[in-house]
């Protein structure tokens, strides 16, 4: 079957936003009296933002304060602190002569509303999944199902690109072909029976559809 959709991650495969995501997590969880490295943010990401805030507060206040804290240091600074990778806008233009391509994210629709407008790369997508349109998040499957139906695709159909574990996985559980954002995260996945493909720049997708 030959693939037909193209689905990407957000942040940290289609813009470029790793460290300041953790720096806007580390002044939250600070503003709130917790001092967590950065390391241990580290570990938590391509996770959804609440379930990250999760894993340090208990307190429903505290939750709810320190996410808006985070957006607040978020939509402040983000234009003078993120980038699209390299590459990705002209990726994205020559994909959609011949292909859907769909965003699946577990950030917040507002965020990447204001995001994707900013960088002008809206217009690229025929459908955006995000933390707020489903129950369950990644590396549950409802994201990537919805998407999916959304766009009459199959399966076999569709090409997954993204730079976490929770991509991976939720590619290997639904079964659709996996690419790993490479340019983002050069490092490997620690995951046993793991069968994936890194590659190092967005152009590169085009070799594997």
């Amino acid at each position: 079957m030959s693939i037909k959709g193209i689905f990407f991650d957000f942040d940290n495969t289609t813009v470029d936003d790793y460290d300041f995501i953790i720096e806007c997590f580390r002044k939250s969880f600070l503003d709130l009296g917790e001092i967590v490295e950065y390391r241990d943010i580290e570990r938590l990401l391509g996770r959804e933002q609440r379930s990250i805030i999760e894993e340090i507060f208990s307190d429903d206040k505290d939750i709810k304060k320190a996410s808006e804290y985070f957006d607040k240091y978020y939509f402040e600074e983000f234009k003078t602190n993120i980038n699209i990778f390299p590459e990705i806008i002209k990726v994205l233009t020559i994909l959609q002569r011949d292909y859907r391509i769909a965003l699946i994210t577990g950030a917040p629709k507002d965020k990447v509303k204001i995001v994707s407008e900013y960088f002008d790369i809206s217009k690229f997508y025929s459908s955006v999944v995000t933390s707020d349109d489903v129950l369950e998040y990644k590396p549950n499957s409802e994201g990537l199902l919805l998407t999916l139906d959304r766009l009459n695709l199959k399966r076999d159909e569709v090409l997954y690109i993204g730079d976490a574990n929770e991509d991976l996985v939720l590619s290997k559980n639904v079964g659709v072909k996996f690419l790993k954002a490479g340019w983002a995260d050069p490092r490997t996945f620690n995951i046993k029976n793991s069968d994936y493909t890194m590659i190092a720049n967005p152009m590169l997708i085009l070799d594997y559809i």
